[in-house]
C-alpha cells in the first residue's frame, strides 16, 4: 500500500536516508487506522516511521530498544492506539524523548522510539551478534569519552566541530583480535551499533515493503 508524507511534514535532511530505507512516514491518523498491521510488521522486523508535528518516531521490534523496557512507559495495544498522538509526541520529543513500550496480553511486542535513534545502525547482515560473540569466548570492552568542545586556532578559525560524549563498544574474538566496534549515546545504543570491521552499510536491515 503506497504512503505519502503527511501534508506540511517534509522529511528533515537528517532523516531522508532513513525515510528512503523505511518508506514514507505516516501521520498519526493513518497510523492509527493501520495500527494492528504496523505492530504485527514491527514484531517481524519491519519498522515504520510516524510523524506528529516535529516529533518523528519509528515503530520497531523490541530488539532495537536501547533501554530496558522496565524503564519505559508501557501501554496495551488498545491504549496505545487510542493515545497514539500522545505516545508519538513523548517518544519523539527533541532532547527529552522517552521510548514507549507496546504490549499484547502483558507481553512487550514492539516499541516507539525516536527516529534519529535508528541512524548509523548497521544492516542485519553486518551487525555483530554480541550475545553469540560472548558465548563463543569473545569479549566486549566498553569505554566512555567525554567529548570535546569546538577546537579553534589562535585567529579564531575553527579546527574541528565539537565532539559529543559517547560510549564505545569494542568487540574481540576468542583469540583477542578486534572484530568490530560500535558507538552511541548510551551503552545500549553502542551495542546495537556494533558492526563487523570491513562492513559499514547502514539502515538496510529494514524493509520498505510492508508485508500487508
Amino acid at each position: 500500500m503506497p504512503t505519502t508524507v503527511p501534508e506540511n511534514h517534509p522529511v528533515p535532511p537528517d532523516l531522508q536516508e532513513l525515510a528512503a530505507a523505511l518508506g514514507a512516514p505516516l501521520g498519526v491518523e493513518e497510523a492509527r487506522t493501520r495500527f494492528a498491521d504496523l505492530v504485527a510488521a514491527a514484531e517481524t522486523g519491519t519498522a515504520a516511521l510516524i510523524v506528529r508535528g516535529s516529533a518523528w518516531v519509528a515503530l520497531v521490534p523490541l530488539a532495537e530498544l536501547t533501554r530496558s523496557p522496565a524503564a519505559c512507559p508501557v501501554w496495551t495495544l488498545t491504549e496505545a492506539r487510542g493515545r497514539l498522538g500522545d505516545l508519538v509526541a513523548a517518544a519523539g520529543r527533541p532532547l527529552a524523548e522517552v521510548p514507549q513500550i507496546l504490549t499484547r496480553h502483558r507481553r512487550p511486542v514492539a516499541a516507539l522510539v525516536p527516529a534519529l535513534a535508528l541512524l548509523d545502525r548497521p544492516r542485519a547482515a553486518d551487525r555483530l551478534d554480541v550475545e553469540e560473540l560472548l558465548r563463543s569466548g569473545g569479549t566486549i570492552t566498553l569505554s566512555y569519552d567525554d567529548g570535546a568542545p569546538r577546537g579553534v586556532q589562535p585567529d579564531g578559525t575553527p579546527m574541528h566541530d565539537p565532539q559529543p560524549p559517547a560510549f564505545t563498544a569494542l568487540a574481540a574474538g576468542p583469540d583477542g583480535a578486534a572484530v568490530g566496534a560500535g558507538e552511541g549515546r548510551s551503552v545500549g545504543e553502542a551495542l546495537l551499533r556494533v558492526h563487523r570491521f570491513g562492513t559499514r552499510s547502514t539502515l538496510q536491515q529494514y524493509s520498505d515493503e510492508p508485508p500487508f
